[in-house]
């Protein structure tokens, strides 16, 4: 069984089709990067995958399983990012987990360990009106890989940061890449792609 079957995808904005007809098998579990201009269906297709918008036509398989809603399956690290100001970062990274069951002191080390990792180390107890857009920006990424979905969707996820900063997190998703998930990244760099994905690049056309 595939992981991810997008079948004779189509996407209507009113008269407007973004996506037609679309058809794409992600075969293993690995990184994958989304490239093409701007307005040809990226951002669309990724929160397509996700549940987040509703297919005009075809279907979106996740193992084995018609994506009709957002579920666990599948999370999306969003390009504008949404921490939610009344918690601290740690309690940010823990949201999801907090949502589902009661959290555990092994989470709490996770979640650290992650935060340190995304450079958020000594950051644990400060709020996102005290943290810089590349912080809030990597705190939501960390937030989504916390909840361990066998879908990881990004769109752009590193766009806000720094060089420094954007280089040491492409090596994290390296890392992150382990075969146990399918990563699907959304960039505009070319360059990015290859180094991520290795060549296993869709570039999306305009309809």
């Amino acid at each position: 069984m595939k992981m991810l079957e997008i079948r004779n995808l189509t996407v209507k904005f009113g008269s407007r089709e973004i996506l037609k007809d679309f058809s794409y098998t992600f075969p293993e579990n690995d990184i994958y990067c989304i490239t093409g201009a701007s307005g040809c269906g990226k951002t669309t297709l990724l929160r397509t995958i996700g549940g987040l918008i509703k297919p005009t036509g075809g279907q979106v398989i996740i193992n084995g399983k018609k994506v009709i809603k957002p579920n666990r399956d599948a999370a999306i690290v969003f390009q504008r990012y949404d921490n939610f100001p009344w918690l601290n970062t740690i309690d940010n990274a823990l949201f999801a987990i907090k949502m589902q069951r009661k959290v555990k002191q092994e989470d709490r080390h996770i979640a650290k360990l992650t935060l340190e990792r995304f450079g958020l180390g000594d950051a644990l107890n400060k709020y996102p009106r005290e943290l810089s857009g590349g912080m809030n920006q990597r705190l939501a990424m960390a937030a989504v890989i916390m909840q361990n979905p066998p879908v990881l969707l990004m769109d752009e996820p590193l766009s806000a940061l720094d060089p420094e900063n954007r280089a040491n997190l492409q090596d994290f998703l390296l890392e992150l890449n382990d075969g146990t998930r399918l990563i699907i990244i959304v960039t505009h760099s070319d360059e990015e792609a290859e180094k991520l994905s290795k060549g296993k690049i869709l570039k999306l056309e305009p309809v």
